[in-house]
């Protein structure tokens, strides 16, 4: 469990490490950062380094850098997120004891 827990934080690190580079390099390129949203792009979280990309600005309030090619990296580290590891999922129950079938 140790083990574990070192390398999902190792992960944060490296994440965090490559969206702080990814942020120096755009600011490098000449990309200041924008509060007006283009229509499209290709969009990364700042915070949330390991989520996939957006298409569209989930964040339209929040600076965000070009990085060139229609890609930007918003700064959303003024955003809490809720973090559901803390949380374990329900446990089965009886299901009210009602049959799946007894709706049909």
């Amino acid at each position: 469990m140790e083990h574990q827990v070192r390398i999902v934080n190792q992960r944060r690190i490296a994440a965090l490490i490559i969206a702080g580079l990814s942020l120096l390099l755009g600011l490098a390129i000449g990309g200041k950062a924008q509060n007006s949203s283009p229509a499209s792009g290709t969009f990364y979280s700042l915070q949330l380094s390991n989520a996939p990309p957006f298409p569209f600005d989930p964040w339209p309030g929040l600076p965000h850098y070009p990085l060139g090619n229609g890609i930007f990296l918003v700064d959303d580290s003024s955003v809490e997120y809720q973090t559901s590891s803390s949380t374990s999922p329900p446990v089965p129950g009886s299901g009210g004891g009602g049959d799946t079938n007894a709706l049909i």
